[in-house]
């Protein structure tokens, strides 16, 4: 029997919005449950500076089906693994899948949250699924 080969762990370190644009035209119409259109980027980003920490970037597009509502947001995640990163590591699935999908709840709560709190129907992105969706930086 083959022994597995221990991966290198990873770690969220910190989430970070970058950028939040809405834009509400109609207030009467807003306050209304829509139907929206949701387009989710994700890039992931390394540095040769720094062996240990990548990030997941992620540009997230929200809009009402008749434009009343427009929400772009932009993140970062700061990811941290236990040994110097290599280009396997860089194409593993630890990378490319789990850590988008380790740090898509933060921008799931803060929309939900942003929408909610401006006096939207908070608005609950749906689940993703990240194989093969992550490019590079």
């Amino acid at each position: 029997m083959d022994n597995p080969v221990q991966q290198s762990a990873i770690r969220l370190v910190d989430f970070l919005v970058t950028s939040v644009v809405m834009d509400v035209e109609n207030p009467f119409a807003a306050v209304k449950e829509q139907s929206m259109d949701v387009n989710v980027g994700v890039s992931i980003g390394f540095s040769d500076d720094d062996p240990t920490h990548y990030t997941i970037n992620f540009e997230v597009s929200v809009s009402a089906r008749n434009n009343n509502i427009r929400i772009s947001v932009k993140s970062v995640a700061l990811f941290e693994a236990s040994s110097p990163i290599d280009e396997e590591f860089r194409q593993s699935a630890f990378v490319q899948t789990n850590s988008p999908a380790i740090a898509f709840p933060f921008l799931r709560s803060f929309i939900n949250t942003l929408t909610a709190n401006a006096g939207l129907p908070p608005v609950v992105l749906p689940a993703f699924n990240f194989s093969g969706k992550a490019g590079k930086q």
